[in-house]
């Protein structure tokens, strides 16, 4: 009982109205109002809410279930731009959604190590700068959004197109 008390908000401990609630209302009652909190990643949140789903016994891995699982997540979590590029999407499983929640916290983690465009901070001049060095291009944090160049579709010459049984018919004996 102790453990369970600890592991509360400190708000919840502090009103003996609000821990009687905790104790007698349902695991549905719990889990419809969980919210992101502040320290919590998306995908730290979605953990939560997968384990106070289990707790309720809804089958989140159910197509409807798991449809319902998924917008109850976006309906409470923090970040608008991030729940609004998540709804373009459909997920079949909360796997697959936490795959994707995985590939942006990789992504924030690499933004947040390297700065934009290779700036470097303090007095050091970074290597191969100044004269005489290779020029360095299409680095910076637009360079992998940067469409790569397709080739023109190439047209045969019409000279070289040849119907079968028209002169050659390409085997060599």
């Amino acid at each position: 009982m102790k453990a369970w008390v600890q592991q509360l908000p400190d708000s919840v401990r502090r009103s003996w109205r609000q821990l009687s609630g905790r104790s007698t209302e349902s695991p549905v009652e719990r889990y419809l109002p969980l919210k992101q909190e502040s320290r919590e990643t998306p995908r730290t949140f979605l953990w939560r809410l997968n384990a106070a789903t289990t707790k309720t016994n809804v089958d989140y891995h159910s197509a409807s279930g798991c449809r319902r699982h998924v917008n109850q997540f976006l309906k409470n979590l923090r970040d608008r731009d991030l729940q609004l590029s998540l709804q373009e999407r459909v997920y079949f499983t909360t796997d697959e959604l936490e795959d994707v929640l995985k590939q942006v916290e990789e992504m924030e983690q690499g933004m947040r190590r390297k700065p934009a465009n290779d700036v470097q901070f303090g007095r050091q001049k970074p290597q191969g700068t100044g004269p005489g060095a290779p020029a360095r291009g299409g680095s910076g944090a637009y360079a992998a959004m940067a469409a790569p160049e397709i080739p023109e579709p190439q047209t045969p010459d019409s000279g070289d197109l040849r119907w079968e049984g028209e002169g050659d018919s390409g085997y060599r004996y």
